[in-house]
C-alpha cells in the first residue's frame, strides 16, 4: 500500500466514530488524529496532552486572513512564552506546498497536510480560517470561523483564556492587541482589561480603565464590580440598577446586584437576582462573567442543602470556564455530599492538573480517598453502629457515677474535633471546613492525644438527631464530648475580614468547662489547610505537655522488672523518662497548709509498650521502690 492512500486509510480509522456532516462542537472531546507534518514527521492529537491549551488552525495558504492569523498566533506563542500552550495549523494543501509556505511566512508551530475526510470532520472544507480552541480533558472550548474579523475574534477567545488561567499580562497583552486594532471588538477588549485588573488585585488602575469606556453598559457593569471589592455598595448598586433598567438580560448586572443584596443581608434579594443572571436569556461580554454567576448561584443552592441543584449550576460554570478552578473544586465537593466520593476524586485531580499549586485540593482529594476506603469497608460500618449504641448505653449507666478514686494517673486523652463552622460566602471555596477537621485529626497522629473518629462522630450525630449547628449549644457540644469520653472538645470558624481569611480553634475541657485553648491563624493567600492544621496540632499539643503532664504509678516492682501502669493508649513510647516520686512533706504558714513538696526517688526510663502499661529499666534510684508510687513524665 503506498504512503498516501495508507495516510488517507488512517484517517478514515481514526474517525470512524465521529458522524460524517456533524462538526465538533463547544463541549466535544478531540478525537484521536495522526497526521503528516511538513517536516515528514507524523503528528498525533496525544502531543496535546501536556497542554491546557491549545489551538487548532484549519487554513488555505490562498487566504488572506489565514496568514494574518498564523502570524497572530505565532506572535503569542513567541511572547506568551507559555509551555502549557499549542498551536498545530492543518492546511488545505499538499505537504511540499505547506512546507515552503510556513518557511516563507516564519511559521515555527507544527503545520499538518490535511485532506478532504479531516476538513469535513472539523467543517473546514470550505470556510477558513476555522479555529478550534482545545481546554482542559482535550475538549473544545471555543469554535470560531471565518469573518474579515477572524484574527480578532480568535485573538480576543484566546485573551479570555488567559485571564481565566490567571496569566494576565499575556491577557492584558491579547486584549490591547485587539482593542488598537478592531474597532467593533474594542469595547470588549478594553473591559477585559480592566476586568484583568480586576483579578490582579489592581483596583486603581482597573477603575482608570472602566471609566475611559465612558457612559458604556461595559464601564458601568466593570465600575460596579470594582466597587464592590471596595465596599461601596450602594454606589454599586446604583450603576447596575441603571444597567438592567436599560436592558434586563445582563448577566453581570444582574450578578453583581446579587452579590450587594446578599452583602446587605437580603438573602432572598440575592438569590432572585442570581436567577435571572442564570437565566438562558442573559447575555455577557464574556464568558467568565457567566461562569461566576453560576459559580455564585451553585454556591446558594448548597447553602440551602440543594448539592444536586448546586451541582449543575457548577457544571455549567465549568462549561464557560474550564479555568474555573473554584466551580471546579465546588462540582467535587457537591459530589462527595452526595455521597459519590469517587467522581469527586475524579474532579480533584483535573483542579489539581489546573492548577497544581492549589493547596485545599490536596487535602480535598485525600478527604475523597478516605471517603471511598470507609464506604468500602462494611466490617468498620458495622463495628461503628454497635459502637455508638454502647456509647449510648454506657453514658446512661456513668452519669451519675461518682468520679474514680484515682485522680493521679492521667487519663487517657482523647479529643473530639466538632468542625469547623464557615461564614457562608458567595465567592468562598466549599469543603475548607471538612478539610481542616480532616488535617487537624492527621497533624495530631503525632501527640500524645487521641482524635475521636470522624465517622464515628457523624454515626452519633446523626443518632442523637443533632445537625452540626446545634453543636454550637455549648450543653450539646459538651454532651457529646462526655458521651465520647472525650477530655476535650474543639470547635472552629473560618471567616472573611476584609482581605483576610481569620481560621480559629477552641478547646473545651469536658469536665471543668473551661477554655484551656484558644487558636487563631490569618491568612491573605488561599488558606493552606495542611499548614494550619500542623500549626494548631503543635499548639495542641503543647499545651497537654505543659497543663496535663503525663502522670501514673508502679505497677510492678521485682528486681530489674518494672511496669507502670500508662501504655500506647496514653501516649507512651519506648524512650520516655518517669521520675519516681516519694512521699510528699506539707508546706506549712502560719498554720495552713500551702502544699506540698515532692520529693524524687530517681528516674525510670521505658523500654516495652502494651496497650494499657509498660516495661521500664532503672535509670538512676535514690531510695525504695514499690507499688503504687507516682510517677511523672521528666522534661
Amino acid at each position: 500500500m503506498k504512503q498516501k492512500q495508507w495516510y488517507g486509510f488512517m484517517v478514515i480509522l481514526l474517525f470512524s466514530s465521529h458522524v460524517w456532516g456533524v462538526a465538533l462542537k463547544v463541549g466535544n472531546s478531540l478525537p484521536p488524529l495522526k497526521l503528516l507534518a511538513t517536516d515528514g514527521q507524523s503528528w498525533r492529537s496525544q502531543q496535546l496532552k501536556g497542554s491546557s491549551l491549545s489551538v487548532l488552525y484549519f487554513f488555505s495558504a490562498q487566504c488572506a486572513s489565514c496568514v494574518d492569523g498564523l502570524k497572530s498566533l505565532q506572535e503569542i506563542v513567541d511572547q506568551a512564552k507559555d509551555q502549557k500552550f499549542s498551536v498545530v495549523a492543518i492546511g488545505k494543501e499538499s505537504s511540499a506546498q505547506l512546507k515552503a509556505f510556513a518557511h516563507k511566512q516564519g511559521i515555527r508551530f507544527p503545520v499538518l497536510a490535511g485532506n478532504r475526510n479531516i476538513l469535513k470532520a472539523f467543517n473546514a472544507l470550505y470556510i477558513y480560517p476555522t479555529t478550534y480552541v482545545i481546554g482542559p480533558d482535550q475538549k473544545v472550548i471555543n469554535v470560531l470561523q471565518g469573518g474579515s474579523d477572524a484574527v480578532h475574534k480568535m485573538v480576543l477567545a484566546l485573551a479570555e483564556r488567559y485571564l481565566q488561567r490567571k496569566n494576565f499580562v499575556v491577557a492584558k497583552t491579547l486584549y490591547g492587541q485587539v482593542e488598537k486594532a478592531s474597532r467593533e471588538d474594542a469595547i470588549t477588549a478594553k473591559s477585559g482589561i480592566g476586568f484583568s485588573l480586576l483579578k490582579e488585585g489592581k483596583l486603581a488602575e482597573a477603575e482608570t480603565v472602566f471609566e475611559e469606556l465612558g457612559d458604556s453598559v461595559q464601564a458601568k457593569e466593570g465600575l460596579a464590580e470594582v466597587y464592590v471589592e471596595q465596599g461601596k455598595m450602594d454606589q454599586a448598586l446604583v450603576l447596575v440598577n441603571d444597567v438592567i433598567a436599560k436592558d434586563d438580560n445582563r448577566s453581570s448586572a444582574h450578578m453583581t446586584k446579587s452579590k450587594i443584596l446578599y452583602h446587605k443581608g437580603d438573602k432572598q434579594g440575592a438569590e432572585q437576582e442570581i436567577v435571572k443572571a442564570t437565566d438562558d436569556s442573559a447575555v455577557a461580554d464574556h464568558n467568565f462573567q457567566i461562569s461566576q454567576a453560576h459559580y455564585i448561584h451553585g454556591n446558594i443552592e448548597r447553602q440551602n442543602n440543594k448539592s444536586d441543584i448546586a451541582l449543575v449550576s457548577y457544571e455549567k460554570a465549568v462549561e464557560n470556564d474550564p479555568y474555573n478552578v473554584d466551580a471546579l473544586s465546588n462540582q467535587g465537593v457537591a459530589l462527595q455530599e452526595l455521597g459519590e466520593p469517587e467522581k469527586a476524586l475524579e474532579i480533584f485531580q483535573k483542579v489539581k492538573k489546573i492548577d497544581p499549586k492549589d493547596r485545599l485540593v490536596y487535602s480535598l482529594m485525600r478527604q475523597a480517598q478516605a471517603a471511598i476506603a470507609q464506604k468500602q469497608d462494611i466490617e468498620r460500618q458495622k463495628y461503628i453502629d454497635t459502637l455508638v449504641t454502647d456509647l449510648l448505653t454506657q453514658y446512661e449507666k456513668d452519669k451519675n457515677k461518682p468520679p474514680k478514686a484515682d485522680q493521679w494517673t492521667s487519663p487517657v486523652l482523647s479529643l473530639s474535633i466538632l468542625g469547623f463552622k464557615g461564614n457562608d460566602s458567595l465567592m468562598g471555596r466549599a469543603g475548607l471546613e471538612s478539610v481542616l477537621q480532616e488535617e487537624l485529626t492527621r497533624a495530631l497522629a503525632k501527640y500524645r492525644i487521641k482524635v475521636v473518629d470522624r465517622a464515628l462522630l457523624e454515626k452519633l450525630l446523626a443518632e442523637l438527631k443533632l445537625g452540626s449547628s446545634a453543636l454550637t449549644d455549648p450543653d450539646a457540644s459538651l454532651k457529646l464530648g462526655k458521651i465520647l469520653a472525650a477530655r476535650f472538645i474543639s470547635m472552629g470558624g473560618h471567616y472573611q475580614v476584609g482581605d483576610k481569611q481569620v481560621i480559629t480553634l477552641r478547646v473545651v475541657e469536658t469536665e471543668t468547662t473551661n477554655i484551656v485553648l484558644n487558636l487563631s491563624e490569618q491568612q491573605r493567600q488561599s488558606i493552606n489547610p495542611s499548614q494550619v492544621a500542623e500549626g494548631f496540632a503543635k499548639a495542641i499539643g503543647d499545651m497537654i505537655d505543659k497543663d496535663y503532664p503525663l502522670k501514673g504509678r508502679l505497677a510492678f516492682v521485682e528486681d530489674d522488672t518494672i511496669i507502670i501502669n500508662l501504655g500506647k493508649k496514653h501516649g507512651v513510647t519506648p524512650g520516655l523518662v518517669f521520675n519516681v516520686l516519694g512521699d510528699e512533706t506539707p508546706i506549712k504558714l502560719n498554720g495552713r497548709i500551702l502544699g506540698y513538696k515532692k520529693s524524687k526517688l530517681g528516674k525510670l526510663e521505658v523500654t516495652e509498650v502494651d496497650d494499657l502499661m509498660a516495661y521500664a529499666k532503672v535509670k538512676t534510684k535514690t531510695g525504695k521502690w514499690q507499688i503504687n508510687q507516682k510517677i511523672i513524665l521528666s522534661h
